[in-house]
Parts: C-alpha cells; structure tokens; sequence
C-alpha cells in the first residue's frame, strides 16, 4: 500500500522548470532532487583533457553550482571592488616595506654594532645594543612574516601553518573557532592588522638614538596603544567578545621586541675579571665563587645624553616612517574604510564554447562573516528561461539572459547579522522567485521568506516564521494535490508554507539541530538528513493529505553515518547519503534497509547527482568518484581535475558541469 501511494502521489507542476533534458535551471535541477532524465553521461575523465570539452576560468570566487537554459550556463561570483582591492595593495606594500626595513636595520646592526670598544679593552660597552638588540631584531623578521605577511599576503595558508598551534594554545578554541583569525571582517580584520601594526610601531624605537628620551616616550605610547588595541578588539563572529588570551596572543610579539628595543636605553658593560689572589675562603665551592666573580663584572649604566635630542636627521625619518606605515596598515581598514567590501556579480558562459558572455557587477557590500567551507557566492540563482534570479545574502537581483539588470533589492544590515553566510538558493515558481534567509544564532533579525514578483521584483508576499532558524537548506516545491508547497527542514522543525500567499500550514517535530544538507524526496516520501552541533540522524517521512490536513509518518531513521553539508540522492528505488569525511551509504528507500557502506577517500562538501545508473560524488580536491546506482557496491571510475571543488555539479544536454576554484569544466564522451 505504502509504495502504491508513493508511486500515485504526483510531484510538483514543471511548468517554469522543464524536465526536458539539457535543462538544468535550479541548484540540483529542475525539481531540486539533483536526478537527470540525460543518457550517456560520462564515466572517465581527467585534468589532461580527456572528455573535456571545455575549460573556463571565472573570475573571482564562489561555490554556487552553473544552472543551464537555452544554451547558457550562469553562476554567480563575488570579487572585491576597486577601493578593497587597492587597499589590500596597500597593505601588502607595506607590510613588504617594514620587513624590508627589519631586515636591513637589524643586519646592519648586527654586523657593524652601534658603540665601540674602550681603548684600552678594559671594557666592553653596550652588550645588549650591541649582540641582544640586533640578534632579537632578526629573531623579530621571522616573528614578522608568521603573525603579519602570511595573514594578508597568504591567508589560506594561515590555518594550515600556525591554526593547529593557536588551536592547542587556546584551550577551548580548535580550528573550527578561529575563523576570527584568517578571516577579512571584524575582530579577524582587527587583530591581523593590529599585530603587524604594532610590530611596525615597536621596530620605530629601534630607529631612535639608544640613549636618548624618546625612545621611551616612544615605549610609553606603545604601551598603551597596545592597551587600547586589546581592550578595544570587536566581538568575534558568534557576537561574542573574544577572551583575554587570544587578544593578547597578537600584543606579545610586538610587545617583546619593543622590550629588547627599549633595553638598549640601559647600558650593560662587562669589567676585566680581577686577577686571581689565590685567598679563596676556605669551604666555598670554586663553581659558585666563579659564578660571583661573573656577576661582579656586570655593570649597568642608566645612559640619558642627548636627552631632548630623538637623533640624526635619517634616523628621526626612519623612525617617523615606519610609524606612518604601521598607521596605513591599521588605521585606513579598521576605522576610514571599514565597509570597502565585494563585489558580487552574475556570470553568463556559452555552454557550446566555455567563452564568457558577460559578467555584470551586481553589489558592492562589506565581506560578511562566514564559515570558512563557505563562500561570499554560495546560494545558486535560477531562471526559467528568460530572468535570472540570484541571492547574495546581501541582496537579491534578477537580470535577463543578456544580462541587464531588471531590479534589484539591496538588505544594507545584512552583513552585521550573518554568522556563517548565506546558503538558501533561490526557488521559481510562476510568476514567483523565492527567498529564504533563515535567522542565525545570537543575531538580531529573525528568519525571513519572500515572493518577489519575478519580472518586477514586487513583494507578493514577505513572512517571518519563528520556527525557523539556524539552518543551511534550500527548500523543495511540491504540490500535495491541493496547491503548490513550499517545504523547507529547519533547526528541530520541517515547515510547509502555501506558496500563494506565504501562509504557515503545518510544521513537525524533527530532532535534528543545524541542518546543512537539503531535503530530497520520492514523489511523497521525504528524506532529511544532518545534524552539526546536537543530535544527528537520517530521517524519512512519508505526507499523506493535503493542506493543514496533512498528516505526517516517519517510516525510519538512521543514526550513523548521517549526511553533513553534502544532500543526498533519492534514485531507482535507493537513498544514497555521503557524509564530510566520505562515508558512502546506500539504503532501500521505503524500508531503510542498508544495502552497503563504504569510505571514498577524501572530504566531500559538494552535493551528490545522479543520472544514467551513475552517482557522482566530488570531493574538495577535485577528484570524483562514479558509483554504480546498484544495491552492490561499484566503483565505475575516479577522476580527477584541478582545483578544489565545492560547488554541486549540474547535468545539461548529456554533459556535467563541475565547478572548481578557479574553473568551470564541461565534461562528456568523446569530447575532442
């Protein structure tokens, strides 16, 4: 009886998303299930060339997977705009010209010192300004380039080199709460650019006489700078202030070497050691009396001549400029130009040649906080044909297929309330492109959903669902037999909202807390799977009814191996789920029977697809495993292309479009 109902219930209206094949016209096709009516999809391809038909780089970066009509493939991107970019230039430049700095001051130093030796070599004079101070200078050059060039120059790098130190350094924080560290907003943009400038600022007492006042004045407004920068650090991505002890891991570096800096104010001599007597008293160890002997030969002097002098007139330049360049490192990003941001834009491909069409710049907004696995172009637009409709997070915006801007609306307070970035993909339904931007946690604005009128950008209708939060997911439209829906699985809740009107019509229980993958279904049976913080689980449901009358069954559930950001496939009869870490499951639909279990190699965050007996998963590093859609386990092919991939791949016209880091690949058999 269970499968007759399933077979019998009919699946949402095609008549915006054709079903035909070379359409691909959503995020996971045009039903959202990420199935392909297409034959003879490729099995063996490689980054060499083989079956790839073309290769395309796109600017900027971005993990929203191609959608493909009427000859087109669009996908969105974001890059940062003239005013970010020049800035980051900036920084680069100088950050590159303090190092240099460090290095020709402290290798100058070190090999033709700063204080002479007595005539009579009756006395050392300096130790510390002549070995100490340059020694620690070249030891700072090293500490220079870890906490400041690798986070602008080479961020990526950031967590892979110092991230597991600090993980460890930090107690509670692990990798997985560092994203303050490597990350382009607020407290991260604070802190990287702080710990260079103060660097820069602690080398300037290096340039100053080493007797002379200044240098602790210098040392005094040091100090507290290095105060306010702590005590003045943002809150961290979760709306969290950050603790004492990661602030002050990026004081101490500058902190130390503004130390050793400010020793060579004091003047250390060593005396002759006396001549020997031969009185030693009776009963003392020779060992501790040599040792006394040592110490008796220190002598600290508290030099202050030239008292109002800061030094000669290169010296005071140099001092003065690497103090105006740790200013433009910090100042001009933190407090002139906080808001510089990306630059988010719509990219039109030929999907017979690969050649770009157009890439039409669509927002200028600030880089919100993300998650680290996520990107600033992450939601995949839609179009039917003729618009296409894409969401930002920042703003949604729909343009033409020649890509003309038809409207646009702007959310200006969007980056100030996200947490990990936006995920939702935009959803079209008759004259209708759907919005959901689900609230996130500790942020001020509560889950929002909209219908805007596709050709106008008119608000049909615009709701605020309490239930909903706290969750990744792009929704599925489906049609109970009375009207169209909207189902979307959210933090403990699955919802269902007339798509007419935006109306709540029912909403169920589900224990599963902060959904990333999507829903997939059969006809009437539903699939949720995921759970990142709290319990985590693999569910399926089966509706029966229509409207506020719908009644909900869950057939079975499954605990282990559960999906994490990859959504499953729901094809020939079978449920196929990939989890991060690249456990493969494959289940009977109806019963949860597990056919088998297997590890791919690798982490999979992109979505699985499937068409042709085949099931495509695709790794982050660009390899893919093709699986025989079998209740035995197959290994058909693993392939591999360049770069890392994150982005859902999309089936058009028989052929996989895979997105990577840097390129867009069209893949078939016997491409040439």
């Amino acid at each position: 009886m269970l499968l007759l109902t399933i077979l019998c219930t009919t699946g949402i209206s095609t008549e915006n998303h054709e079903n035909s094949e070379g359409q691909w016209t959503q995020w996971r096709g045009p039903q959202g299930l990420g199935v392909s009516a297409d034959a003879n999809l490729p099995e063996v391809w490689s980054h060499e060339g083989d079956n790839i038909v073309w290769k395309t780089k796109i600017p900027g970066e971005g993990h929203s997977s191609p959608i493909v009509s009427n000859g087109r493939v669009f996908l969105t991107t974001a890059y940062g705009d003239s005013t970010a970019v020049v800035s980051h230039r900036i920084v680069a430049v100088t950050i590159c010209t303090l190092a240099f700095f460090f290095v020709t001051g402290a290798l100058a130093k070190l090999l033709l010192g700063r204080r002479k030796r007595d005539p009579d070599n009756s006395k050392q004079g300096g130790c510390l300004d002549r070995i100490v101070n340059p020694t620690i200078a070249v030891v700072s050059v090293a500490v220079f380039l870890l906490f400041a060039a690798l986070l602008f120059v080479f961020p990526g790098q950031y967590d892979a080199t110092i991230g597991q130190f600090l993980a460890k350094t930090l107690g509670n924080y692990d990798t997985e709460h560092l994203f303050y560290i490597s990350d382009d907003t607020g407290a991260a943009r604070w802190l990287n650019s702080g710990a260079a400038a103060l660097l820069g600022l602690a080398a300037s007492l290096h340039w100053l006489r080493a007797h002379s006042i200044w240098r602790l004045l210098g040392a005094l407004a040091f100090a507290l700078l290095a105060i306010v920068f702590v005590a003045f650090t943002p809150a961290d991505l979760w709306k969290h202030p950050l603790p004492v002890r990661p602030r002050l891991l990026f004081v101490v570096p500058a902190t130390l070497v503004a130390v050793w800096f400010l020793l060579g104010y004091l003047d250390v001599r060593l005396q002759s050691k006396p001549a020997d007597t031969g009185n030693e008293t009776d009963g003392a160890p020779p060992a501790k009396a040599s040792l006394l002997d040592s110490l008796n030969c220190v002598t600290i002097f508290w030099r202050h001549k030239n008292i109002y002098r800061p030094g000669g007139v290169l010296s005071t330049l140099l001092c003065l400029s690497v103090a105006a360049m740790a200013f433009l490192v910090f100042v001009p990003v933190n407090l002139l130009l906080p808001e510089i941001g990306l630059q988010r834009a719509v990219v039109c491909v030929d999907f017979e040649s690969g050649q770009i069409l157009w890439c039409k710049p669509v927002f200028v907004a600030p880089a919100e906080r993300k998650h680290r696995d996520n990107s600033y172009a992450t939601p995949t637009p839609a179009t039917d044909g003729q618009y296409v409709v894409a969401n930002f997070g920042a703003g949604a915006v729909c343009l033409d297929v020649e890509g003309h801007v038809i409207w646009k609306i702007p959310d200006p307070k969007y980056s100030a309330d996200t947490r990990y970035g936006a995920a939702a993909s935009v959803l079209l339904w008759k004259d209708k492109a759907i919005v959901l931007q689900e609230r996130e946690e500790n942020t001020r604005r509560q889950t929002w959903m909209a219908a805007f009128d596709k050709a106008t950008g008119e608000v049909h209708w615009r709701v605020h669902p309490k239930s909903l939060s706290w969750a990744y997911t792009t929704g599925l439209l489906y049609d109970d037999g009375s009207g169209a829906r909207l189902i979307t699985a959210s933090h403990e809740i699955v919802a269902c909202f007339e798509l007419d009107s935006g109306q709540l019509l029912w909403e169920h229980k589900i224990d599963l807390d902060q959904l990333v993958a999507s829903m997939v279904r059969i006809d009437s049976l539903f699939f949720i799977g995921g759970g990142t913080w709290g319990p985590s689980a693999l569910i399926a449901m089966q509706l029966s009814g229509s409207g506020q009358d719908t009644e909900i069954e869950e057939l079975w559930q499954a605990s282990k191996d559960t999906p994490g950001c990859a959504s499953p496939i729901a094809y020939n009869g079978m449920l196929l789920t990939i989890t991060d870490t690249g456990v493969m499951c494959c289940y009977d639909a109806v019963s949860g029977q597990q056919h088998w279990r297997e590890r791919l190699k690798g982490r999979y965050l992109a979505s699985l697809v499937a068409g042709d007996g085949k099931v495509y998963a695709f790794s982050t590093n660009g390899s893919a495993t093709v699986v025989a859609a079998d209740p035995q386990f197959q290994v058909l092919s693993r392939n591999r292309l360049e770069g890392d991939c994150r982005a859902s791949p999309a089936v058009a016209e028989s052929d996989i479009l895979v997105r990577t880091s840097e390129f867009l690949y069209r893949i078939g058999n016997n491409a040439h």
